[in-house]
């Protein structure tokens, strides 16, 4: 549901129902779309996808073109393990940024989502050489390299650049013991997770990289031929 601001009739404002802080049901503001657009980004991350999703759907029909609306309902998606339901949306992210990164990143994922591997390959190659305009397009990389096991080198460039950004990313520190996992630098590895650790035990990326620590400190287990 959405009203006018009344100090910006131009401006709409979004209203859910949802709990209020007695415990009673009725509408909550969410703010106008900007900040309902952070919110539905937000929960999304936090892995409330189904409202999220739905969400940046009214969002999208508000706003189609809008470039920043269709990224996070693609990226919400393939995080849902809907992407073939973002294809088209990612087609338009082409038309909107076809020289960003994350574009060509999130196009990727889903094509390897897909079992479309040469594809995805082939957006990963365009990623890396496109236009970076922030972190997220670092993660999103970074992610789709370790995904595809390709572009490791350049993926760790990425990582180290946003580690300069934000020191205490956990991401960024799951990510780079990912990358030495997977470049066989196990001693490295252990570092990277234990600094992931640290930043937050009890996160999901915390609780992976502590998973991943438990994982390499296993035995390996001989099979009887």
């Amino acid at each position: 549901m959405k009203t006018k601001n009344k100090n910006n009739k131009n401006t709409a404002q979004f209203f859910m129902v949802g709990t209020q802080p007695d415990g009673t049901m009725g509408f909550i503001n969410n703010g106008d779309f900007d900040e309902t657009l952070k919110y539905a980004s937000e929960i999304c991350r936090d892995g409330h996808l189904v409202k999220g999703i739905y969400l940046l759907k009214i969002l999208e029909k508000l706003h189609p073109n809008d470039p920043a609306v269709v990224k996070e309902l693609a990226y919400a998606l393939i995080v849902n393990c809907e992407s073939e339901a973002a294809l088209p949306y990612l087609q338009r992210l082409k038309q909107l940024w076809p020289d960003y990164a994350i574009t060509a990143a999130l196009l990727g994922m889903a094509y390897k989502n897909l079992g479309r591997n040469a594809d995805a390959s082939a957006a990963l190659a365009k990623a890396v050489a496109a236009t970076f305009d922030g972190v997220d397009s670092f993660k999103a990389v970074t992610s789709l390299a370790m995904m595809l096991n390709e572009q490791l080198p350049a993926a760790l460039q990425l990582v180290r650049k946003i580690q300069q950004i934000e020191p205490e990313d956990q991401f960024s520190w799951l990510a780079l013991g990912n990358i030495h996992l997977l470049r066989g630098e196990k001693s490295e590895a252990v570092k990277a997770l234990n600094r992931a650790i640290q930043i937050s035990a009890t996160s999901k990326m915390g609780v992976a990289s502590l998973q991943l620590l438990m994982d390499l400190n296993q035995p390996t287990s001989l099979s009887n031929n």
